[in-house]
């Protein structure tokens, strides 16, 4: 009974954060859309419309009251589940998140996929061999990667892996759910760019550690074999260091993410932001950055769940 109070009471503290994420993001938004120059009502009518076309359209939008009265309206929209429609094609923003939602999920869950992949066996492969040759390769090619950017990386793949070879398309969609995987590698692989060499070093340094306890010496003196220490102790006691690095680098994985679709062309939420950014849609720029906001919350609570989970003095301790 007293441990699920205090799961109830960790996810009730989460969702209080959800809010409090809510109103900042409302709020920012709204004042740095505000501020920032261009309007509205011209993105929809033009430069040829009359100045009473103008008037009404801002008084039909809400436009001509004053801002902090915006920003009010806004935030109680969004405490209610209401992000409003779109000001410039009046589709309501939640179908247009809908539609954009998949495609960045898909890439960063592709991009965790592929991190994950790449960076805990040559984690582990460094920390076997600390102090060796490959310790030293391994380490040299993880700082390279890590130091190129992810829109550097993007082109580098689009050119060698997309125009030089034609093994993938350098950009685009598809609505056919099989050729998806196509579509999702490069810009997957180039935001793993960022993240796994981040895997690699937290495993590298976890593995490191534990290889150093006397119990391992005790169970390489009883003859366990390698494999067996690999999957018995270094793997399960690395997951934490990675889920922590999973969580701290959530947000980065979605400014990454929409960075990466734009470059590609995709149909996610990097061209909903640049469109609504070219148009002054305020709606469609709120009502993304609260999805991703609490998307963000949502993958570090994720990660504070497992954590709970995995290593028990974590629970004793709270």
């Amino acid at each position: 009974m007293q441990t699920t109070s205090r799961w109830v009471w960790l996810v009730a503290k989460r969702l209080i954060d959800v809010c409090v994420v809510m109103i900042l993001v409302v709020v920012a938004t709204s004042v740095l859309i505000h501020i920032a120059p261009g309007d509205p009502a011209r993105a929809i009518l033009g430069t040829k419309a009359s100045p009473e076309a103008m008037e009404a359209l801002r008084t039909q939008l809400s436009l001509d009251e004053p801002v902090i009265s915006q920003i009010g309206n806004s935030l109680l929209s969004a405490l209610r589940g209401d992000i409003g429609s779109s000001l410039i094609t009046g589709v309501p923003v939640h179908e247009l998140i809908s539609q954009a939602l998949p495609v960045t999920v898909g890439i960063i869950a592709a991009t965790l996929l592929f991190s994950l992949v790449i960076g805990v066996p040559l984690g582990l492969w460094a920390a076997l061999s600390r102090g060796k040759r490959a310790d030293r390769l391994i380490g040299t090619a993880n700082l390279i990667v890590l130091s190129i950017p992810p829109f550097v990386l993007s082109l580098l793949l689009i050119a060698v892996v997309a125009v030089a070879f034609g093994w993938l398309p350098a950009g685009g969609w598809t609505s056919t759910w099989s050729e998806t995987p196509r579509f999702v590698i490069l810009p997957s692989l180039a935001l793993a760019g960022y993240l796994a060499p981040q895997v690699m070093r937290s495993t590298r340094q976890a593995a490191v550690s534990i290889l150093e306890l006397q119990f391992l010496e005790s169970a390489e003196a009883r003859g366990l074999s390698r494999a067996s220490i690999v999957l018995r102790h270094l793997l399960p006691n690395s997951a934490l260091p990675i889920i922590t690095v999973v969580g701290v680098n959530a947000a980065a994985l979605v400014s990454g993410a929409v960075v990466i679709e734009a470059l590609f062309g995709l149909p996610g939420f990097g061209l909903l932001i640049q469109g609504a950014v070219a148009t002054r849609d305020y709606t469609v720029l709120q009502g993304t950055a609260l999805v991703a906001a609490v998307g963000v919350v949502g993958v570090n609570l994720l990660c504070e769940l497992l954590y709970r989970i995995i290593d028990p003095r974590v629970r004793i301790s709270s």
